[in-house]
């Protein structure tokens, strides 16, 4: 019976003790689950401004300069991840063109713009880098026709439009184009040809004949040509000159 007295407290008391600690416990764990108030600062670091911004960009641009191309897409990452920069977007785009992935290049130079609608770099380089799949030709001559309009007198880019014109087969557009004084003299072998086709199927006849003779003279045995040259001669019914030249055709095949 004594022991039963005195063993009865000290239970009790131990009973209070597991008790009291498991409460405890519990209020700890239901504390650290409720979100914290926040103290009113960002919990990331402030965005680039001012000297700070500058002084990244000068030193990314440096890494792409001295030919450290993934060292300044990173360095061009890091700064568009705090701040949007219309000179880190093209520098990130001229990096990833350096690095070879254009898909990416192009992405970046529509942020330019986004920020700058009529930014001749981003849309002369938009347009080249479209003009590469047929999938894509359409919108690379607007961009292209959109940077003619912030820079009329770039030659090449005429030329380019008017490539893409003729690979279309937008005849009288890219007639316009390669008639231009200006994109003569930079005119290959392959545009001339283009130009000429695109001459008969504007329905500019004697333009295309001569054109066509004087490249035969250059690529003698060029049977596209040849039958542009013969179709020629029959659409004016000069066909002295081409029943001969049908039958070289023919014997040829």
């Amino acid at each position: 019976m004594m022991a039963r007295q005195v063993l009865a407290p000290l239970l009790a008391t131990f009973m209070l003790i597991v008790g009291a600690t498991f409460g405890y416990g519990f209020y700890l764990v239901f504390r650290t689950a409720q979100p914290q108030r926040s103290s009113g600062r960002p919990s990331s670091a402030p965005a680039l401004t001012g000297v700070a911004l500058q002084a990244d960009l000068r030193q990314a641009g440096q890494s792409l300069t001295s030919g450290k191309i993934e060292q300044a897409i990173l360095a061009y990452r890091r700064i568009l991840a705090q701040v949007s920069s219309l000179e880190a977007h093209l520098g990130l785009a001229e990096a990833e063109l350096r690095a070879g992935r254009e898909a990416l290049a192009a992405r970046e130079f529509e942020h330019v713009l986004e920020l700058e609608p009529r930014n001749p770099t981003a849309l002369r380089q938009l347009g080249r880098i479209g003009a590469r799949e047929p999938r894509t030709w359409a919108h690379a001559e607007e961009r292209y026709r959109a940077y003619l309009g912030v820079k009329p007198g770039d030659a090449e880019a005429r030329l380019a439009l008017a490539r893409l014109l003729a690979w279309q087969a937008k005849s009288a557009a890219a007639c316009e184009m390669f008639s231009d004084r200006r994109v003569a003299p930079l005119m290959t072998l392959d545009d001339r040809r283009s130009y000429a086709f695109a001459l008969a199927a504007t329905g500019r006849t004697r333009e295309a004949e001569a054109l066509t003779r004087e490249l035969l003279a250059l690529q003698p045995g060029d049977h596209a040509l040849e039958a542009q040259l013969a179709g020629l001669y029959a659409s004016r019914r000069d066909w002295h000159a081409a029943v001969p030249l049908y039958r070289l055709l023919v014997q040829r095949r």
